[in-house]
């Protein structure tokens, strides 16, 4: 049977409203569900984050310095400015290294750690695409083969299908790996898998 809640007040020391779930009230619950700390704010104003950047873009520390709000999906800081997310990283660079050259550069970090939210100033540096993912495939982050989360093939699959591509059509081998024809073509290319 299922225990009641009914006049039971949040967990959370000074808070006087009535407990909802795990023992803490609405607000408190929802803090400790995203954060794993109902202290912890769910959305601190833009000011307080910019402010928080303003206030690290001279730390030289040793350490990655770590984005302590809110990360998007893939780990990296954002801050949500007239209407969009943007990335902590990128408005730390900007602050500590000036405009990027282009529309298109990148703010790459040097540690690796862009994923955990680092935004470090001395970690950061503006660079091309092509120039960011080069770093990714030095620190072991880039996302690709069967780690990525759409792919369908693994990388013993990718092997076989490049053993057979002499033997076999390309269209029989994207009906035995349910993919397209197009990407046993990209495969053979090696438009695709090119690490393998």
């Amino acid at each position: 049977m299922r225990m009641s809640n009914i006049g039971k007040q949040c967990l959370l020391d000074g808070c006087n409203l009535p407990s909802k779930k795990r023992g803490y009230c609405e607000t408190h619950y929802q803090r400790f569900r995203v954060h794993g700390d109902a202290t912890k704010l769910l959305r601190p104003s833009n000011y307080t984050l910019i402010n928080w950047i303003k206030n690290n873009v001279s730390y030289s520390g040793s350490e990655c310095l770590i984005w302590p709000f809110s990360r998007s999906t893939d780990g990296r800081g954002q801050i949500y400015i007239n209407g969009k997310n943007k990335k902590s990283n990128r408005i730390m660079c900007e602050m500590a290294h000036g405009s990027p050259p282009t529309p298109t550069h990148q703010s790459a970090h040097s540690c690796g750690n862009g994923h955990l939210g680092c935004i470090h100033p001395l970690h950061l540096r503006w660079a091309t695409r092509k120039e960011n993912e080069a770093d990714k495939l030095i620190h072991g982050t880039k996302i690709r083969g069967e780690l990525a989360a759409n792919s369908k093939l693994t990388t013993e699959n990718v092997i076989y299908i490049r053993e057979q591509l002499n033997h076999r059509q390309s269209k029989d081998l994207a009906v035995e790996f349910n993919v397209c024809a197009g990407t046993i073509s990209q495969i053979k290319r090696r438009v695709r898998w090119t690490h393998i």
